[in-house]
């Protein structure tokens, strides 16, 4: 039964999200460009529902994911401070748009390395402050320590917000109980916590709270801390995005060939590139036509979506390796399988990279 679920909502995910691949690629096209000042607002409605639902998408594959023991985990030493500063950036600009302001208490602490994963660990941390931020009362205050028990790193969120009943606290970590928040303006999913107590404790901690009608919340996680102390990194060791992005842009030209059946992902993807590099974009609907392209110009770089019809992406992929003409042609996949074991699979058959749809102009350039 949980294989039969995880296959449904794979498949379920990938036909929701090549609609959420236009929406979303060209309302971050339409940012982009001159608005008006009465189109601006509309505009930021359509990103900020489409990311709503992608979040929910994304959310329903992790529990899917956990309940079935298919997530991985890349346990390593994880920097403290680069997870409360990357939280915190998140979150404050949620809290920008509510009125609330967020304190960091453990700055200038003294923090040892994490012994965790680095993604899974921020989106455990950002959930407990998103959710403080969202459920304040503005204008009000969220505190954000980190303080040492044990061997454990515990991080610590407090709001102001109306607080959780003894009653309702039963149901807290259940999925899809919003414990009444429904009939409010706030939005929400209801399994940001459950996914975050079953991923706090696969990273080998825990999670707790305690609170009182009227009176706010605290919320707090545990993660283990690695033996050594946090190394300490020199500036000159950063390296910032925007230098990054100005060696990417170049005056000569370049070509790429996208391979795509479907007309709006190709013209967001042609209509990208135009604006941002120096590049003429090729483009084929069809896999034969996408390899005979590849064979007659040879590009700089191929963009393949996987669900073609008449031969997938990987038959196409290993048609490319198999011509003499294509065989180092680099090739990123870019899918709406967007389950771990697909990405996987993609890096593991050749690919050089595996962007998910919808796609994320940024991670794309």
């Amino acid at each position: 039964a949980n294989q039969a679920k995880s296959l449904f909502l794979s498949s379920m995910s990938h036909e929701l999200r090549t609609p959420m691949n236009a929406i979303l690629g060209f309302g971050q096209l339409l940012k982009l460009g001159k608005l008006e000042p009465g189109q601006v607002a509309p505009v930021d409605q359509i990103l900020k529902s489409g990311n709503h639902l992608l979040e929910l998408i994304n959310q329903v594959l992790d529990l899917s994911r956990i309940d079935t023991g298919n997530i991985s985990l890349s346990i390593e030493d994880v920097r403290t401070r680069d997870v409360l500063d990357q939280c915190l950036d998140m979150a404050r600009t949620l809290a920008e748009r509510t009125g609330v302001v967020i304190i960091d208490n453990s700055r200038g602490k003294e923090l040892p390395l994490l012994r965790a994963d680095h993604t899974r660990s921020i989106q455990s941390l950002l959930n407990l402050l998103s959710n403080a931020v969202k459920y304040n009362r503005p204008p009000g205050e969220v505190t954000l320590d980190a303080l040492h028990v044990d061997k454990m790193m515990r991080f610590v969120v407090t709001d102001q917000g109306k607080g959780i009943s003894a009653e309702n606290q039963k149901n807290l970590f259940e999925p899809f109980n919003r414990l009444g928040a429904e009939a409010s303006n706030v939005e929400g999913t209801g399994i940001g916590l459950t996914i975050t107590k079953q991923l706090v404790e696969l990273m080998g901690g825990r999670i707790g709270m305690s609170s009182q009608s009227g009176e706010g919340s605290t919320f707090w996680i545990e993660l283990p801390h690695a033996s050594r102390k946090a190394l300490s990194v020199e500036a000159s060791d950063i390296v910032l995005d925007d230098e990054v992005q100005t060696d990417v842009v170049m005056d000569n030209k370049h070509t790429v060939l996208y391979i795509e059946d479907n007309p709006a992902n190709l013209r967001l993807v042609s209509q990208l590139l135009n604006r941002h590099f120096s590049v003429h974009m090729h483009d084929a609907c069809e896999p034969l036509m996408g390899i005979e392209l590849a064979t007659k110009y040879k590009p700089d770089l191929i963009l393949l979506d996987i669900n073609l019809p008449g031969m997938n992406g990987f038959e196409v992929l290993e048609k490319l390796r198999q011509n003499e003409i294509t065989r180092d042609v680099p090739v990123i996949a870019v899918s709406a399988n967007a389950m771990q074991g697909d990405i996987e699979k993609g890096l593991k058959a050749g690919f050089e990279e595996y962007i998910n749809k919808p796609i994320n102009i940024d991670a794309l350039l």
